[in-house]
């Protein structure tokens, strides 16, 4: 979902948070497409439900309190320098009074750095702060601003209420690919890979101003004006965090033997969302506790991650945030905790939502083994760390605590080593539901082997016998050493046969002896896996 799409979708949470008020923030470098976002989410809005534009504070401000109702319009006010400089007599007549805003408010505010500098240059900050005062004190309002960064936003501002961010990616090289492909393809050749191969970053912005410039010099060659609209319709899409129509979604690989567990996993979520959601469940749901939190353990390389991402696929109304541990550890006191408390905080503004802990033994390992494994107490490092250590797994708890004051976020845990966990993670009301992740069946190396060999040309015995002969040495391995295997097999082919052929899906299948070659070559990546047992 696009930044704009998850801005539409937490504004329209105001309906359901009662009296609450919002602050949500785009953040992003010059050029990323903040203010394209904030445009599409102005627009979105008005799509997705019934809005009334405000013209000035008036028509924003209440005379008289009044309760929210979920059938209120929303009204929506573009905030810039000329319109506060123009309600600048009006905002001060707010503040003589308890500032009072019709509930579902939306003050959108782009550059709110650069607003409030030219706000202060001109003496028309008290106003500005008035405004924003009453629209995060009002019922049911939000703010909708834009910044480089949340350092960029004025301290005043964070200490009435610290925003919920929502960053725009940075334009990776496949991306500009994606959208140089819009380009036509003689420009694309003589320009396009020259553009491609330097070393400089470049934002959507940029991106989008070179395809304008290539689609201009197309029009001059005589493009259609047909072809001219589809270049621009595309670039249009990008910019917007699209996906172009022509795009084709990348479906969650599958993973094969896993089908109890993934439905165990869904059952689980499936009563964890519908607690989340007024009135679901039933009576009978509704008097029994969902679960806190799950563990998902088991040998490396057989789908723990690869199970919470297709789980997160399952639920695509429910926001998912992975966190991969090992990427929170700063070198600044304190920045490691601040930024676990980050996420939660973030998962509590969009409830019902999941908090996904890739390599949690990182940050939740037992209390006694860092004591005794951190090697020489005397060195600097060696004590650093410890203490680092030590409060994240407080920090840990503390929001593990905090989730069941708040049932509306679930923990997952993954790990390949629950044995160093410490026990104060995994007892009851913490992640108490263990999920064993097991290494390939007899019954899921078949079903891959199966559908791996479906691709390749050749009778209907010979497929079995290939599928057998791979099955039976990967039964009780990792799916990840399989696949190592398997792509082997297919490389192997492809070289022999040409990649026309693998290409077009009429590559002839292995003979045994070839099967069998590519066994033993990888004989010590294909080997069983001694996971300990763990309750």
């Amino acid at each position: 979902m696009p930044v704009d799409g998850h801005l539409i979708a937490d504004v329209q949470r105001l309906r359901q948070l009662g009296e609450q008020s919002l602050f949500l923030l785009v953040v992003g470098g010059k050029g990323a497409g903040k203010s394209t976002a904030l445009q599409s989410f102005a627009s979105g809005l008005q799509v997705a439900t019934k809005v009334r534009h405000a013209a000035g504070v008036h028509d924003c401000a209440l005379t008289a309190p009044a309760a929210a109702s979920p059938d209120d319009d929303f009204t929506l006010w573009t905030l810039t320098y000329a319109t506060v400089a123009h309600s600048s007599s009006t905002l001060g007549a707010l503040s003589t009074r308890a500032p009072l805003l019709r509930p579902f408010s939306i003050v959108v505010a782009d550059d709110i750095d650069l607003l409030w500098l030219l706000c202060s240059m001109n003496g028309l900050l008290p106003p500005l702060q008035c405004l924003l005062h009453a629209v995060l004190t009002s019922s049911s309002c939000a703010v909708v601003a834009s910044a480089p960064s949340q350092d960029t936003v004025p301290p005043w501002l964070l200490e009435q209420k610290l925003p919920a961010l929502y960053p725009l990616r940075e334009l990776t090289e496949a991306g500009a690919r994606r959208l140089l492909r819009s380009v036509p393809q003689p420009l694309f050749k003589s320009r396009g890979e020259l553009l491609i191969s330097a070393q400089t970053p470049f934002t959507s912005r940029q991106m989008f101003l070179f395809n304008a410039c290539m689609a201009l010099e197309a029009a001059s060659h005589g493009a259609t004006g047909e072809k001219l609209r589809s270049l621009v319709q595309e670039d249009r899409a990008f910019l917007h965090h699209r996906r172009s129509p022509t795009g084709s979604q990348r479906a969650p690989p599958h993973l094969y033997g896993l089908g109890e567990v993934r439905h165990r996993i869904s059952t689980l979520v499936s009563v964890f969302a519908a607690h989340s959601s007024p009135g679901g469940g039933g009576q009978l749901m509704a008097s029994l506790p969902s679960s806190t939190g799950l563990l998902l353990h088991g040998p490396s390389g057989c789908g723990k991650s690869s199970l919470a991402r297709q789980t997160a696929a399952d639920f695509p109304s429910i926001p998912f945030f992975f966190v991969e541990c090992t990427m929170l550890f700063s070198k600044y006191l304190g920045e490691s905790e601040a930024q676990l408390r980050e996420v939660y905080r973030r998962a509590r503004t969009r409830t019902p939502a999941v908090v996904v802990l890739e390599d949690l033994d990182v940050i939740a390992q037992s209390r006694g083994a860092v004591q005794h494994g951190g090697g020489d107490q005397s060195s600097g490092n060696s004590k650093s760390q410890l203490d680092v250590t030590r409060r994240m797994l407080a920090g840990l708890l503390c929001e593990l605590d905090g989730v069941t004051d708040n049932s509306g976020v679930l923990t997952i845990g993954i790990t390949n080593a629950p044995q160093v966990l410490d026990a104060a993670v995994l007892r009851q009301g913490r992640l108490e539901t263990l999920v064993y992740i097991p290494p390939l069946t007899q019954d899921g190396a078949e079903e891959w082997c199966t559908h791996f060999f479906e691709r390749f040309d050749g009778a209907e015995g010979q497929r079995r016998e290939c599928v057998v002969m791979v099955a039976s040495h990967a039964v009780g391995c990792a799916a990840a050493s399989l696949q190592y295997v398997l792509r082997k097999v297919f490389e192997a082919c492809a070289l022999r046969h040409g990649w026309d052929a693998a290409s077009a899906g009429s590559l002839p299948l292995p003979t045994l002896a070839e099967i069998q070659g590519h066994l033993f070559e990888s004989c010590s990546v294909l080997r069983r896996v001694n996971h300990p047992h763990f309750e």
